[in-house]
């Protein structure tokens, strides 16, 4: 839940918000150490995860080009140790992921994805795990915000004097864990899409959210557990070209649920008469290994940007070790889809390369990102 909306902090209701979290995060984050590698999908060898293709401009098609980018945040910390924590142990464990969270240097990340986007300047950013970190400590302490990405990426791309606002906006699961001598430390996970300000190219609105009917259950310390994850959503022009743009985060850990989110993504794909472009992590990768939801995406009629600019390219977008300090891309799993005859230019990653890091050595983001240019349907 948001930490404004937090209840009381009862042994038996905190323990069943640590439990949520721990499980949600867990669940979406990283059993192996990743903020969202899927379940059951072995490492592709078709191309070193290295390979950075197309990097210089290459001939654009002709019309109203935008970019869009997807880029997952990565919130911080490798919870897993959490998902087989009894109750006695939660609290000791819960404090060594938030000691990790705070070495993961949340500031000088956002700094990177701001360099990223101002350098790229996409007109529509997807982000995933674009969480706010809140401690809620116990007695008479105010409750504070410690992180929230959104916010302090904005500020740092408003420094490099590339404003963004936010066009739409979905909370997926939220929940909280008692860490020792600061009280309950909350997270509410975020699906966002952001617009560059100012930009007399494009104009978005309708924005609209949902949350998808199939999820994950997990139990943990006795509570069965709802992972719940959802879209966000808005209509955009340029040129005066008409199309519709859903950014989503699908399931980590469970073939079926994410096979049936995608299912709902693409039911609201066909129910739109606007061509679509589809954003995000989809936590499938392209080569197939184990899930079929890239496939399904893809059999209904669904372009890959990424595939279309650079055919037989990598493309490796996951993931790095939990602490960013190593760790290879391995799988391609975060997409810009389109739907209708879009035109794609060309296809990059950002923060997949040596000089991406911060100057801590530390990944931006256990993911790269991607880019793309389009010419939107006429």
């Amino acid at each position: 839940m948001p930490p404004s909306t937090h209840p009381g902090t009862a042994p038996a209701a905190l323990w069943r918000r640590a439990a949520l979290l721990a499980a949600a995060a867990a669940a979406t984050a990283g059993l192996a150490g990743c903020s969202s590698r899927p379940s059951s999908s072995g490492p592709s060898t078709s191309a070193p995860a290295t390979t950075i293709p197309n990097t210089s401009p290459s001939p654009s098609p002709s019309g109203p080009s935008i970019t869009v980018m997807t880029r997952n945040m990565y919130f911080g910390a490798d919870l897993s140790p959490l998902f087989s924590a009894t109750a006695a142990q939660l609290g000791t464990k819960a404090a060594a992921a938030y000691l990790q969270l705070q070495q993961s240097d949340v500031p000088a990340r956002l700094q990177a994805d701001a360099k990223e986007i101002a350098s790229a300047k996409p007109d529509l950013v997807a982000l995933q795990e674009a969480v706010i970190w809140s401690e809620l400590p116990s007695g008479n302490r105010a409750s504070k915000v410690v992180y929230d990405f959104v916010t302090g990426l904005k500020a740092d791309l408003s420094t490099l004097g590339s404003p963004y606002t936010v066009a739409a906006s979905s909370n997926g699961f939220s929940g909280a864990l008692p860490v020792p001598g600061v009280g309950l430390v909350a997270l509410q996970d975020r699906d966002v899409i952001l617009v560059r300000a100012h930009d007399s190219r494009l104009s978005v609105s309708h924005p609209t959210n949902g949350i998808y009917r199939h999820y994950l259950t997990v139990h943990v310390a006795g509570f069965a557990i709802k992972v719940k994850r959802g879209w966000a959503a808005v209509d955009a022009s340029a040129g005066g070209r008409q199309f519709h743009v859903i950014a989503t985060h699908l399931e980590a850990y469970s073939n079926p649920v994410r096979d049936a989110q995608a299912q709902e993504l693409l039911t609201l794909v066909r129910d739109d008469s606007e061509p679509t472009l589809v954003l995000g992590d989809v936590n499938s990768p392209a080569s197939g290994a184990g899930s079929a939801t890239y496939d399904a995406v893809r059999n209904a009629g669904l372009g890959d940007a990424w595939a279309a600019a650079n055919p037989g390219a990598s493309g490796f977008t996951c993931c790095r070790a939990a602490d960013l300090r190593s760790g290879s891309l391995t799988q391609r799993i975060d997409m810009i889809f389109t739907r209708g005859a879009f035109k794609v230019g060309r296809a990059w990653l950002v923060g997949a390369a040596p000089s991406d890091r911060t100057p801590g050595g530390l990944w931006p983001s256990d993911h790269a990102g991607v880019v793309a240019t389009l010419v939107p349907p006429a």
